[in-house]
This record gives structure tokens, C-alpha cells and sequence, in this order.
């Protein structure tokens, strides 16, 4: 028999599954911590788990990751240079260090300033040590990516710096989504580097010699050697394995996937077999890319979900934390410390006295781009080097706590902030454990004391508030699939109709249920405990099925490879001629017939060549052509507009 690996290292945990790969019958699971700090960790303790031994007879590995999503949202990326010709984009981009060279084409692709090589070898030098990697992005360099390519040529001269070109990433229009996807995958590539070596590393030690696979966006594989030009399609690699593996494991076209991780909710519409990509492209952190993905929506609730208790409720997210109960295994003086919290009056901030704060790594903290204040420094200082509770922070500084600088050490990344999760709400109540419950039980105490409930009644309320926000977001979710444009969070009536769904006041003059349509298919550690509660509440059936706290590994494993390709056909300024926009290049030709003939030819060529990157040596290459017309009303005359043609090939990974 020989095997599939599948590896999914995310937020919280790192998970590998182990495939037949010739019936994808799945024979070995595990989970283990994601070891931020070295990612080498928590991958070999994850493979060491599935106590398996017949690795040299594993023949593909294939990877997901939440790296990059985090990577962008948490702004931790690599300093990138933004070159640009043609214009500089009216809005923000990604990096401070960005220079408009003098250079332009219009919107067909002709020259209009040529470049100044000069200048580019100037800017190109005062950028050495200044930045870790380049992009090069150039107005409408998608109808003809000359200028991109010089320029490129002439930096990596100078620099040997990584140099990524927009028209390489994305053939589509929207010059400022272009720039922000060319700058992000800059960004990205000494993460996804750091990651392909820490995987490579393990394997090695375990007599894995299989070749690297990585999960896209849109849910394809890319080789190693690919990825690493393109690690800005890594970005929804987690939840593009979700959708897979849980498409895998319940054998069903039709369904709601939700898959409840550690950070947050992704929840993606199965329908006919199939998941849609998103027509304007992958939005993470604020930014949207030009990157294909599938339409997920992601909402920021997990299993490790900061709960906070304002004087007006209990909110859930979207800040993810370490529970309590994990901080507690790991640093056991920590339930001490806690204990003696019981005693002190309580208060409704953002921070309680049982909040425990864990030190980055000092040196790092004390050489930060912005340096430590006066204030800041004896609060990291009395930490020395461990974590402890906002109580035993107030006593060895002598502030009161609204005067701790928490919320600033937190942005700087000099410390963690370790509290009461979703995670350690299950370890109360005993429907889970892993950890060690007992620095839970005792939050538990003190937020009974803040919301004046008993033990028991305290339970109840803020299991129903997590249950809501699950709910809820179900609900957007349905919304944003209907194309509907409207946010629910800021909708005083659809906020008031999601509460009396949970009211059994018999005064209330209304009551409201909800029915979702589908099945929803629940993957992910915590949905066992959660999702038939949100089931009930949607009037649904719920799908939990084996395996599926793994689902993004199996998703990984069962991953096809995919390459697509277009060119659009235009008429050009010249009589009777035609101007075809290639992915690489722009052509002109006599008829229209000719260019069409050209353009398939070139797209499969091209796409060929893809596939040969990715390990496919043969495939079979579907082209598909739209021809746009318009029509005069009063004579029925049509006038011809523009052409589209697709390629495409779809393809299991070639075994070796």
C-alpha cells in the first residue's frame, strides 16, 4: 500500500492525516500544538502521533495553513518595496517604502513614456537593506507586462532581492487590487519559505522523501517550486482544505460547511458538488487580493475566542487568546495565582484579575521597531520572563489596573494575553478535556461573582452566548451567499428578531425561529459540543462526520491540481486588426479568426507548462470561448466587442 501525508499546521493546532493513495481511504489521524516559535515542534509531534512507521512508503505531502492569513492580518510580514509606473493607486498599499517610476502604457497596452533604466538601477540600489523583497506593479501591465519585466530584470541585477510582478499573479483588471496582491506576496515569502524548510526539516528526520504539495485558495495544489513565486495564494489555504475534506468525509453535493477552528468560523456553501470562487477575489485583513479563492465566510469566533463581560452582556471574539486551561498545563503556577484572585472585588473591564499576560521574547520586545515607554517598561519587567495574572502585575508595580498599559504591550506583540475561552467554558462543564481544568474553574467563579449569577445560572448564560454568535454568524452567512448587502451586527432589527429566537418569556408579544435549507456539515475540534445547539436553533440536520476534527488535513490530502489561463481578443486602433492579451504578452493579428486560433494554441502551451511545474507531465486542457456582441434595436445589426477564452486542466497529483 502506499500512502497520502496531509499536514494542516494552523493557529492553534497542527493536524496530519494519512491516506490509501489509491482509494483516499483515510487509516491514521492526529493533532498536536502549533508551536509558533518553531514550527519544527509541533510538525514532528503531530507525525509522531499517528503511530505510523511505513514512512518511506508515503508518496505525497500535502500542506494547508493559516501562516499567511495570520501573517497579514497580524501585519508580521516581511518589509516590501512597492515599484510602480503608470500612475501611484489613490488608496493605501501594504508597505511604506513605495516609488512611482517614470514609465506608462495605456489601457490597450501601448507605450506611452518609455522607462528610464537609469532610474530604475538608482531606486533599485537605495533599496538594498531596506527592504527583504520587491513588487513591481504597472498600470495596465495586464494587456501587455513588458515594462513589469525590465524593470524586474534590472532589480534582481542589483538587489538578488525577490522580485514579484503583478501581471504574474492576477490577469485581471483593478491596477490598485493588482498592487496590494503583488505587495502581499512579497510579504509572505519568508513565511512560506520558513514553513516549506521547517516541513522539509522534519521530514527529512522521519525518512519522508515524498515531494511537497500546497493547498491554494481556490482548494488546487501547487508544488513547492510554484508556491514559492506565489505564497500569496496561501492565504484561505485553510479553509480551501475545509471545504475539501468535509466535502471528502460526507459524501454529499449538497451543504452548509462549518468549520469551527481555534481563531475563527469558516463557513462555505457546497452546492451541486461544487464551492463558488469569489468574483472579486480572496479579502483577508482588510485587503482584497485579485487571488482566486472560494467564497468562505469567515466570522471571528473559536474555540479560543477571548470572552469579555462589559457592564451591558457578554461578548464572544473576535480577539483569539490562550484558554486559561492550556496556560495553566503549561505554566501550573499560574492556578495559584488565580486562586487568590476569588477573593478580590471583581470589575466589568475588558481585563479581570484572572487574566494572565505571557512575555514575548525579551529581546525581541526590548529592540521593537517602537521602543518600550516608561510606562510600559516595569509592567514587561515584573513579568520576568513568565506569565501571571493582572492581580500579581497590580501588587509587584503598584498600579491599579486601569492604569497598566496592557492594551499597548498587546499591540506591540510583547505579550500574550492568556484568559477564559470557549475552550475553557467545555472543560467546566466537562464535555471536553485536554487541559487542566482547574484555573478554569475558578474564572469560572470570579465571572459568576461579575454577572451576580449563581455557579450553575453563570454556565448557562455564557454557553448561550457563545451559541449566539455561532448562530448569528450562520445567518450572515446565508445573507452573503444570497448576495444580500446588509450587516446583521449593525441592524437594530435583525439584532432584535435574533434575540427573540432565543426569548421563552411567555410575555414577549413575539418569538422568531429560523430554517436554514441545508444540512450543515460541522468540522473542526470544538463542533461536537457546539453545533447541534446551532443546528436546533436553524432547524437543521447536523453532519458531524468521523474524522472531522482533522477535516483540513484529509482536504489537503485529497486536493487536486489546477491551472487556469485566459486571454481576451479586442479590436485594436489599426483597420480590421485585433489585439489578443496573453498572459504574458500582447499580440496583434489581421482577423479575429487568426487571433482566436493563436490565443487557444498559446493558452494550452501555457497551461501545459503550469502543469509540468506542478508535476503533471500530460494533461487533458478544457478551452472554453465567449463572444461579446452589440446589438442596434432599430436595424438588429450587431457590432462586435471582445472575446474571452478560458483554458483550464484539472488534475490528481502524478505519484512518483
Amino acid at each position: 500500500m502506499k500512502y497520502v501525508l496531509g499536514i494542516d499546521t494552523g493557529g492553534t493546532n497542527t493536524d496530519c492525516a494519512i491516506l490509501n493513495s489509491t482509494t483516499k481511504e483515510i487509516l491514521y489521524t492526529s493533532k498536536a500544538p502549533t508551536t509558533h516559535e518553531n514550527l519544527e515542534d509541533g510538525i514532528s509531534r503531530s507525525i509522531d502521533e499517528l503511530n505510523f512507521c511505513d514512512f518511506h512508503k508515503i508518496e505525497q505531502v500535502s500542506l494547508s495553513t493559516t501562516l499567511a492569513t495570520n501573517s497579514i492580518v497580524e501585519g508580521t510580514g516581511c518589509e516590501t518595496g512597492i515599484l510602480l509606473t503608470g500612475a501611484m493607486p489613490d488608496r493605501p498599499l501594504p508597505s511604506t517604502h513605495c516609488f512611482l517610476l517614470s514609465g506608462k502604457l495605456d489601457i490597450k497596452g501601448r507605450e506611452k513614456i518609455s522607462l528610464s533604466e537609469k532610474e530604475i538601477t538608482k531606486v533599485a540600489r537605495s533599496m538594498k537593506g531596506l527592504v527583504d523583497a520587491v513588487a513591481i506593479s504597472g498600470y495596465a501591465s495586464v494587456r501587455n507586462p513588458e515594462h513589469e519585466l525590465r524593470i524586474k530584470k534590472i532589480v534582481e541585477d542589483e538587489t538578488g532581492l525577490p522580485t514579484f510582478c503583478a501581471h504574474e499573479l492576477s490577469g485581471s483588471l483593478g491596477f490598485w487590487e493588482r498592487t496590494v496582491t503583488t505587495a502581499l506576496n512579497a510579504s509572505l515569502i519568508k513565511i512560506i519559505r520558513d514553513f516549506i524548510a521547517a516541513t522539509k526539516k522534519v521530514l527529512k528526520e522521519k525518512g519522508i522523501t515524498a515531494p511537497i504539495m500546497i493547498v491554494r485558495s481556490d482548494g488546487s495544489l501547487m508544488s513547492e517550486t510554484v508556491v514559492l513565486d506565489r505564497p500569496v495564494e496561501t492565504i484561505l489555504s485553510g479553509p480551501a482544505a475545509s471545504i475539501l475534506g468535509a466535502k471528502h468525509l460526507i459524501k454529499s453535493d449538497s451543504a452548509y460547511i462549518f468549520d469551527m477552528g481555534g481563531t475563527t468560523s469558516d463557513i462555505a456553501d457546497l452546492d451541486d458538488g461544487k464551492v463558488n470562487l469569489s468574483k472579486t477575489g480572496a479579502k483577508v485583513g482588510g485587503w482584497l487580493t485579485r487571488c482566486r479563492a472560494a467564497e468562505v465566510s469567515t466570522h471571528g469566533i473559536g474555540g479560543d475566542s477571548l470572552i469579555i463581560f462589559p457592564p451591558n452582556g457578554i461578548v464572544v471574539g473576535p480577539e483569539r487568546v490562550i484558554p486559561l486551561c492550556t496556560g495553566a498545563s503549561l505554566f501550573p503556577h499560574l492556578t495559584d495565582e488565580i486562586s487568590l484572585c476569588r477573593d478580590l472585588p471583581m470589575t466589568s473591564t475588558k481585563f479581570q484579575a484572572f487574566d494572565c499576560f505571557l512575555p514575548l521574547n525579551k529581546n525581541t520586545a526590548n529592540h521593537t521597531l517602537q521602543p518600550l515607554s516608561n510606562a510600559e517598561k516595569p509592567v514587561f519587567e515584573a513579568l520576568d520572563g513568565a506569565p501571571h495574572t493582572l492581580e500579581y502585575i497590580c501588587r509587584k508595580t503598584g498600579f491599579e489596573p486601569g492604569m497598566l498599559p496592557l492594551e499597548s504591550l498587546l499591540h506591540k506583540k510583547c505579550i500574550q494575553q492568556i484568559s477564559f475561552t470557549p475552550t475553557d467554558l467545555v472543560h467546566v462543564t466537562g464535555e471536553y478535556r485536554r487541559w487542566d481544568s482547574a484555573a478554569s474553574e475558578l474564572a469560572m467563579e470570579c465571572i459568576s461573582e461579575i454577572l451576580n449569577l449563581p455557579y450553575e445560572d453563570a454556565i448557562e448564560k455564557v454557553s448561550t452566548s457563545i451559541i449566539k454568535k455561532l448562530v448569528f454568524s450562520c445567518l450572515q452567512s446565508a445573507a452573503d451567499f444570497e448576495k444580500k448587502n446588509c450587516i446583521f451586527a449593525s441592524d437594530p432589527a435583525a439584532l432584535y428578531l435574533m434575540e427573540k429566537s432565543f426569548s421563552d418569556n411567555k410575555n414577549d408579544f413575539l418569538h422568531a425561529s429560523f430554517k436554514l435549507t441545508k444540512p450543515i456539515a460541522a468540522v473542526g475540534a470544538p463542533v461536537s459540543v457546539w453545533m447541534p445547539h446551532v443546528a436546533d436553533k436553524l432547524g437543521t440536520e447536523l453532519i458531524i462526520p468521523e474524522h472531522s476534527e482533522v477535516a483540513n488535513a484529509i482536504g489537503a490530502a485529497v486536493a487536486p491540481i489546477r491551472e487556469t489561463a485566459e486571454a481576451l481578443i479586442r479590436p485594436a486602433l489599426k483597420a480590421a486588426s485585433y489585439a489578443a492579451f496573453l498572459p504574458d504578452c500582447r499580440k496583434e493579428f489581421s482577423s479575429l479568426e487568426e487571433a482566436i486560433k493563436y490565443s487557444s494554441s498559446y493558452l494550452k502551451k501555457y497551461i501545459r507548462g503550469k502543469m509540468s511545474l506542478q508535476g503533471v507531465p500530460d494533461c487533458h486542457i478544457d478551452v472554453e470561448r465567449r463572444d461579446a456582441y452589440t446589438e442596434i434595436f432599430t436595424s438588429g445589426a450587431r457590432t462586435y466587442i471582445e472575446t474571452h477564452i478560458t483554458a483550464e486542466a484539472v488534475s490528481s497529483p502524478v505519484i512518483v
